[in-house]
């Protein structure tokens, strides 16, 4: 240990020493810390002319988020890398707390502009911390890098029949998902996804370009808790250390319905959440919306159940083939079936999500939906426009996380509002007609005595404030880690995309 100490001092000392000559040309010239990663990092360090800083910011999933232009986008191969980057944006922001400003993206699939690229500063591009290995010779535990997408995971574990809880989007990215708080399809059967038993630790660079290893026992057991929900308050991530779970094929897919049986849905929908009815093995979203163009009505269920049991019980009184507009539930691989739902996600649009909680009451959901569809009459006229409601239930909850959630809710509804559309003249109507329809779906929450404060971070818009709804304890709890190892500050105000611990 004590020769690791020596050899991390000795290299921040040359480093700071080689270095001193290019920050004060990068001060000097008035150039970006692009300049100096750039001397630090040869060959991993790309300007607007370079067709990796193109293909990289042409893998964003929001257009929003494409838009913006970084000074310079940096693709590290190492954690190394990272630590040196990290090294030489804490100085510049030391030194001058509006420079060294810079974002960190996994898989780009953040909605609203700046939430993982940022405008003339430094993107760090995670994309290839992309691996996933076994660490024990029983495959009880598996390395995945930080930049990794959950289909190449997936992939990976499929053969063996093993899984992790990840999520149901294939093309989003590990290192943003986890931090955020993981709700996973899977969790019903295997838990929360923030659970200690889930995530056993994490390799995380901190703002001062240390290495080290947060998990449960260890030296850094507090910052591997905030962790569970910190988002990018801490540190980068470079790899998570995740337990696997048996799993085979399983039966999945969506059903289309005619909008004509809503209400029998919602009805149906209602009963599978009631408690009594809970089956750990059983998941679903429920999507009711609109199509433009043509403002076609959507009723769409995306059901899965993590064993090879076609229409099981629990699903009895959701699942009506005979009454289909389209019907792709089959028995497959877990990597089958989540493909299937980057086809109902297409990049390139713009995007907003936002996001609310409310426990399980049966009387709310129909009060919902003429709530969402009151508010869709303003964005009608929308070209090219998709807004759809989801309701996604939350797991029986167990656990040790940062979120402030309550084992005593049985059921909770994560609604998340999903839109989108293609012209920016249109950002305003949307996003304001979305902000008065959750201010409206809480207000009917608070009357019907099943309001929750919590956020989930995955979903939330910019406005929304998802630490604030963890509760003060775990608030405060991240806010100490923070000055522990963060006393600086660099990733409160130096990374200002995400959702901030300070505010």
């Amino acid at each position: 240990m004590a020769s690791f100490a020596f050899s991390w001092y000795l290299f921040l000392f040359l480093w700071r020493l080689q270095n001193s000559l290019v920050s004060a040309t990068v001060n000097a010239s008035g150039t970006t810390p692009c300049l100096a990663i750039s001397s630090a990092l040869p060959g991993k360090v790309f300007f607007q002319e370079n067709t990796a800083y193109v293909s990289s910011l042409g893998s964003y999933y929001s257009a929003q988020e494409e838009e913006i232009n970084p000074a310079c986008v940096v693709i590290p191969t190492c954690t190394a890398d990272v630590s040196t980057a990290l090294v030489i944006l804490n100085d510049i922001h030391s030194s001058n707390s509006s420079s060294g400003g810079f974002a960190i993206r996994s898989g780009g699939h953040g909605i609203f502009a700046g939430d993982a690229n940022i405008e003339n500063g430094v993107t760090i591009d995670l994309s290839q911390f992309n691996s996933t290995d076994f660490i024990q010779p029983d495959k009880s535990v598996v390395r995945i890098g930080a930049g990794a997408r959950w289909t190449t995971v997936y992939e990976v574990l499929d053969p063996y029949n093993l899984t992790v809880l990840g999520g149901r989007t294939p093309s989003v990215g590990v290192g943003g998902y986890l931090p955020g708080g993981g709700l996973s399809f899977l969790s019903q059967r295997f838990g929360w996804a923030c659970d200690a038993e889930n995530t056993i630790g994490y390799e995380v660079v901190l703002a001062s370009g240390q290495v080290v290893y947060a998990n449960a026992s260890g030296p850094y057991s507090d910052l591997f808790l905030a962790l569970k929900g910190g988002l990018n308050n801490l540190g980068i991530v470079t790899r998570f250390d995740m337990t696997t779970y048996s799993l085979g094929q399983m039966w999945g897919g969506f059903v289309l319905y005619p909008i004509a049986i809503l209400d029998s849905m919602l009805s149906a929908y209602s009963d599978f959440m009631d408690p009594d009815n809970y089956d750990r093995d059983a998941d679903m979203v429920f999507a009711v919306g609109y199509l433009n163009p043509g403002w076609v009505p959507i009723l769409n269920l995306g059901m899965q159940y993590t064993k090879p049991v076609a229409d099981p019980p629990v699903f009895r009184s959701l699942y009506n083939a005979s009454v289909a507009e389209d019907d792709t539930m089959r028995i497959a691989s877990l990597t089958n079936i989540t493909a299937e739902e980057d086809a109902h996600n297409p990049s390139g649009y713009r995007q907003i999500y936002m996001t609310s909680t409310f426990a399980h009451t049966p009387e709310i959901y129909a009060r919902a939906w003429d709530l969402f569809n009151s508010s869709a009459d303003q964005v009608f006229a929308v070209a090219n426009i998709t807004y759809v409601f989801i309701l996604q239930p939350t797991p029986i909850l167990n656990g040790t996380n940062s979120l402030g959630l309550n084992a005593s809710d049985i059921r909770l509804n994560i609604a998340l509002v999903s839109v989108s559309w293609t012209n920016s003249e249109d950002d305003e109507l949307v996003t304001n007609t979305v902000t008065d329809f959750f201010t409206a779906l809480k207000a009917l929450a608070t009357d019907s005595s099943v309001d929750r404060d919590f956020i989930y971070a995955n979903y939330a818009y910019k406005t929304q404030d998802p630490i604030d709804g963890y509760g003060a304890e775990n608030k405060a709890r991240l806010q100490a880690a923070s000055k522990k190892y963060d006393a600086g500050g660099l990733f409160q105000t130096g990374v200002p995309g995400g959702f901030k611990l300070f505010v």
